[in-house]
Parts: structure tokens; C-alpha cells; sequence
């Protein structure tokens, strides 16, 4: 019985010990790590007091392998960040090292996990040219991509490619360089020597009206070698074939059309204006109408309605009036096509 009492009595005593602040002593949080976009600020977080809140002079707890620097602080005795002047870029790989002598504020040693990495990944599509969701894209397509890093082209030209609705295999990608490249950000208003804009195009022409999507899969990498562990995919939907489409006034839709008001013909791509202003309506008399650009864009949407630059347009009015119960042909030009060709 007294054997059992003592026993009982040590394991309290054990019990009651404290344990060493030395294992108590770790860094119990820390951000980011892994991969991570957009990265302005790290924290890391202790289980006891570092330092003593106040002191001027609080050193980093860390030596820091990173290739932009930021500026180390002390939030309060136990949390501690580090803040970029800006967000990094992709690209970017930095490594956190507690220093050799790092102890609590009570000279205790830290334990544990003393090493954290963070990448900022590959490259990425921040913006595009066409933009995502636009079902009016061209048979031969150039996408403008503005990336977040510079891009190592050779891993681009492996791994993008477009998904197409009816065709099985991957269509591959050609990076658009040199003269053509420089005409094309001139007329969209880019920079022409920002390397992290990129101007690719499908190797093979686009079926009309189909689901078109371009993947930016995981494998492309950096000038400075940091690869994307992720897919980025882009949908769009290419336009209708190319044709006119004839409207007037009328009570209904097989009725005749109003002679007091205009007719209009509304084509599906853009039009050479030149060559639109060629388009004349003929009475069966002989008489002609000319038809003039639309320039009011209230009753026309999409792009191209009306352009503005005075060079292609979409919609063509011919003004009235025009004889009653008289029938009329639409006359075009010969080899008529659209901004494409």
C-alpha cells in the first residue's frame, strides 16, 4: 500500500513538471508556402515571445533568399512579417531560414521546422485579346496574352494549345514575331516591347460556330525556369459564316415593306467600307439607291457596329422613300468578303 501511495506520488510530482520551453519553443505558423499568386506580405508566428515589443533595433529572425526584397518587421513580441514595396511577379522563388542563433526572449533555442519555400509559379494569363467569353472570334484568330512573368517561349510552344469542337486532336500553336507582331500592338494600343505580351494563333482554321477553347496547360515556365503546376483555360465561340442580312419596316413579316421608311442590311463580319458603299437597292424601272454607312449604333450591338474609324462597318441604311408596290433587287459587288478575306 505504501509502494502504491509513493508511486502515485512521483507520477504527480512528473506530472506537475513543466516541460522545457525548449519544446515549446517553434515557429507555429508561417505564409505563405507552396505556390501562390500575388504575394505582397509573409508572416510567421511563434509560440512564445521573440522580442521585446518596442526595441528599435529587433533584428529579422530570418535569413531571406529571395530575388526582390522587402522590408522585415516585428507585428508585436511574438508575430513577425515581411512586406513588398508590390506584389511578385510569377517567376519568383524565395526561401525563409531561421537564423543559426535563434532563441525566445527567455534564451530558449527554436525547434522544429526551421526552412520555408513559397513560389509565385509560371506564367499565367492575367489578361486577353480577345476577351474570355466571346463568341465572335475569327476563323484564324490571334489572341493577344498579356502574361504576369516573362515567359520562356520554347515551354509555350510545347504545352499551349486550342480545344476545338469537332476536331479530336490538340491544335497546336504558332507565336506570332517580328513585323507582323509590332503592326498588330501598334494598332490594338499595347507596348510593342513588353515581353510579357505574346501574340499566338492556332496552326489550323477554325470551324464556324464552334466551341473553341484555348488551354494554357501546366508545364509552361518562366524565363527564370519556375514552372505552372496548373492548367488556365480560356472559352470562346467563333462567328457565324459570313453573310448579309436584309431587314425593312413592315406591319408583319410577310408583308411588304413601309416605302416611307429605310431598308438595311446588316452583315455578320465587317465590311470594307469601300467596298459596302458599292451596295445599291435597283427598282425594276431601273432606278437606284445608294446605300450609306450606319452611324447610329442605338438599334445595332456587337462589335463592329459602326466602327468609328471610317474604314469597315457592318450596317448599311438606304434611305427612302421608294415607289409603292414596287419590287426591288439588292446589288452587290462581285468577290465581296469580310475583314478576314
Amino acid at each position: 500500500m505504501l509502494r502504491r501511495f509513493l508511486t502515485l506520488i512521483l507520477f504527480y510530482l512528473i506530472a506537475a513538471i513543466p516541460l522545457p520551453a525548449s519544446a515549446q519553443s517553434i515557429i507555429e505558423g508561417f505564409s505563405p508556402q507552396g505556390t501562390v499568386k500575388n504575394v505582397r506580405q509573409v508572416k510567421a508566428r511563434f509560440t512564445e515571445p521573440m522580442v521585446a515589443f518596442g526595441d528599435p533595433r529587433l533584428a529579422d529572425p530570418f535569413d531571406i533568399n529571395c530575388p526582390l526584397k522587402g522590408q522585415g518587421r516585428w507585428i508585436d513580441a511574438r508575430n513577425w512579417s515581411y512586406d513588398f514595396p508590390h506584389d511578385l511577379p510569377a517567376g519568383v522563388v524565395c526561401e525563409f531560414k531561421a537564423i543559426s542563433d535563434l532563441k525566445s526572449l527567455k534564451g530558449v533555442r527554436i525547434t522544429g521546422q526551421k526552412t520555408f519555400l513559397f513560389s509565385t509559379g509560371g506564367p499565367s494569363v492575367k489578361s486577353a485579346n480577345p476577351w474570355e467569353g466571346r463568341d465572335d472570334i475569327d476563323e484564324r484568330q490571334i489572341c493577344v496574352l498579356t502574361l504576369d512573368a516573362v515567359p520562356d517561349e520554347s515551354s509555350i510552344l510545347k504545352n499551349v494549345y486550342f480545344s476545338v469542337e469537332g476536331i479530336k486532336e490538340r491544335v497546336g500553336i504558332t507565336l506570332i514575331s517580328g513585323k507582323e507582331r509590332s503592326e498588330i500592338l501598334k494598332a490594338l494600343h499595347y507596348k510593342e516591347k513588353d515581353e510579357k505580351t505574346i501574340l499566338i494563333q492556332a496552326k489550323q482554321t477554325f470551324p464556324a460556330e464552334a466551341a473553341v477553347k484555348l488551354v494554357w496547360a501546366a508545364g509552361t515556365a518562366t524565363k527564370s525556369g519556375v514552372v505552372s503546376d496548373a492548367d488556365q483555360t480560356l472559352s470562346y465561340r467563333v462567328r457565324s459564316p459570313f453573310k448579309a442580312e436584309f431587314s425593312c419596316g413592315r406591319e408583319k413579316a410577310d408583308a411588304g415593306c413601309f416605302p416611307v421608311l429605310p431598308m438595311s442590311l446588316y452583315f455578320t463580319a465587317q465590311v470594307a467600307e469601300n467596298t459596302a458603299h458599292q451596295i445599291l437597292i435597283k427598282s425594276a424601272s431601273g432606278k437606284i439607291w445608294k446605300a450609306k454607312r450606319k452611324t447610329d449604333d442605338a438599334d445595332c450591338s456587337g462589335e463592329g457596329c459602326g466602327t468609328g474609324d471610317g474604314k469597315y462597318t457592318r450596317r448599311l441604311v438606304l434611305e427612302g422613300p421608294f415607289p409603292e408596290k414596287t419590287s426591288f433587287h439588292v446589288v452587290m459587288p462581285s468577290g465581296i468578303t469580310d475583314d478576314a478575306g
